[in-house]
Parts: C-alpha cells; sequence; structure tokens
C-alpha cells in the first residue's frame, strides 16, 4: 500500500511541476516530520506543493540515507523510508535549502554541568525493572567512556537532570507521537531538557537479534541527550536508521569525534584520553 501511494506521487510529479496531495501519504508525513519539508506541509489533505520542492526534499533525504539522489520516490528509497529510526529530525527546516541550513553555523546545545542524573519515571511491560536499569546505566557508560560527563541514578523523588519514560502514541511533546511497532522507536530533546523517551508498543528486547534492542536504541537517544544530532555515517550509533540487533555494538569514530568536539575534548596530537581524564579531575574544562 505505502509503495503503491509513493510511485502514485512520483507520477504526479512528472505529471506537472506543482501537484496537489489530495491524501495523507507516508511519504509526505516522513519528509516532513523528520525535516525535509517543512511541518506544515504534513498535513497532506490541505498543502498544495511544488514539484521541485518535493524532488528537493527527496533527494536531501537519499543524500542523507546514502543512496543515489535522483529526486524520485523510487522502490529503494521507500524501503529506507519504511525502515525502524529515532524520532528526531534529521534536518530542522529552516526554509529554501534545508541541507545547507542543517551544515551551516549550527548553534550547538551543550550542558553546562558534567555531573548529571538520570531517572526512570515510567518503565516499560515488556522487560523487568532491573534488567532496563542494567541497559540503561550501559548505555549512558559508553558515553561517560569517551567525554568527561559522569553519569548517576537518582533514588530519590527530586528531580533529575534527565527524565527517561516509555510512552505510546501522542504523549505530551512537540515530536512526531509514537505509532505503534516498528516505525518511530524512541526520540530525545537536546540540551538541557534532558527528556528521552520509548515507544513502548515496541518488543523491547537485550542482547537478541528478534524484537528491538534497549541498549542500542538508548545509547543513541541519550547521543541527543548530550547535544548530538544525527550523523550521515552508516556505521555511526547517531544514524537515524535502526538497523538490527549489532553483537559488537560501540560508538563509531565519528560518534566520538563529534560529541569530543563538541565539548572541546579534542586535543592536539601529543593528546590522548588519559590525558583529557586528568584535565578533567583537576577542572581545565570547567
Amino acid at each position: 500500500m505505502f509503495l503503491s501511494l509513493v510511485l502514485l506521487i512520483s507520477v504526479l510529479i512528472h505529471q506537472r511541476d506543482a501537484f496537489s496531495v489530495s491524501s495523507d501519504t507516508e511519504a509526505m508525513k516522513y519528509l516532513s516530520n523528520f525535516g525535509y519539508l517543512d511541518p506544515a506541509l504534513g498535513d497532506t489533505s490541505t498543502s498544495f506543493v511544488s514539484g521541485e520542492t518535493v524532488r528537493r526534499a527527496i533527494s536531501d533525504f537519499q543524500s542523507f540515507a546514502g543512496l543515489n539522489p535522483t529526486g524520485e520516490l523510487d522502490e529503494e528509497t521507500s524501503i529506507w523510508m519504511s525502515k525502524p529510526r529515532c524520532g528526531v529530525p534529521d534536518i530542522i527546516h529552516e526554509g529554501h535549502s534545508t541541507r545547507r541550513k542543517r551544515n551551516a553555523n549550527k548553534k550547538v546545545s551543550r550542558w553546562k554541568k558534567k555531573n548529571l542524573t538520570y531517572r526512570i519515571l515510567k518503565y516499560t511491560t515488556k522487560l523487568k525493572n532491573s534488567d532496563v536499569d542494567r541497559e540503561i546505566a550501559r548505555a549512558f557508560q559508553m558515553w561517560e567512556e569517551v567525554t568527561e560527563f559522569k553519569f548517576t541514578p537518582k533514588m530519590t523523588e527530586k528531580k533529575a537532570d534527565i527524565n527517561i519514560r516509555f510512552e505510546s502514541r501522542i504523549h505530551g511533546d512537540d515530536l512526531p507521537p509514537f505509532d505503534g511497532p516498528g516505525r518511530i522507536l524512541g526520540h530525545a530533546i537536546f540540551p538541557e531538557s534532558g527528556e528521552a523517551h520509548f515507544d513502548e508498543e515496541e518488543a523491547w528486547t537485550i542482547n537478541e537479534t528478534n524484537g528491538t534492542d534497549l541498549f542500542q536504541v538508548a545509547a543513541h537517544e541519550f547521543g541527543h541527550i548530550l547535544g548530538l544530532d544525527h550523523s550521515e555515517v552508516k556505521p555511526a550509533v547517531m544514524k537515524p536508521i535502526y538497523d538490527g540487533y549489532e553483537r559488537d555494538f560501540k560508538l563509531h569514530a565519528d560518534d566520538i569525534q563529534r560529541i569530543q568536539r563538541q565539548r572541546h575534548l579534542v586535543l592536539p596530537d601529543y593528546g590522548n584520553w588519559y590525558l583529557i581524564k586528568i584535565l578533567t579531575a583537576i577542572g581545565f574544562f570547567y
């Protein structure tokens, strides 16, 4: 069904440069939800969009996904749009050329402190609470090992810096709502909001090829919590697409370089990570 809608849009683009999308298609929702089209264009029942605008949006998505940027909604593109993914937009739409805007003088959100607390306010029913605690701690530890951050679980009722919840469908934030199993797995808000949400309707698993691995998705969302946007590097943790369970899941060089650059932890050639730890301990970075 989705592919037929995709092909229909492609035919309409070829027929005339300006066209009316008269049905609420998955393709138009995808492009608007994830930053390739202005979010206002997601209401496809009333939007009139030029063919050039749609072609540019499709081409931007294809480039980001590592596909041939033809601007056509072909079968390969529709398959990539159907993959499970993070709900944070790939591009923050700011006008005529989303792709150029994405890379131009972007203001980086940063935490002003290095000791962060977290609390799981709402657990999933798919796993034991103790297992969730362990996987969440593992995901934070992965980032802790390459930054100066220290993450501590909050055991009291007092407010934590980072709040974690498993939610369903529309749940009170401004990001695209969760949509049931298999599409949007989770999302998080950039500093210093400290919110990470996971879709309760997913089949959350731990170290299994079936279902959705909580540790991998949490590690990705916590990258957003720390201020990273999506990466176009396919092996990176911060790629938007979830490709299934990876036995040797770890941060890619792209993830490490970007978070350390953001935190001003990139040192000259004589430096190494041990030096970063020493300088952090003596308060050099703060």
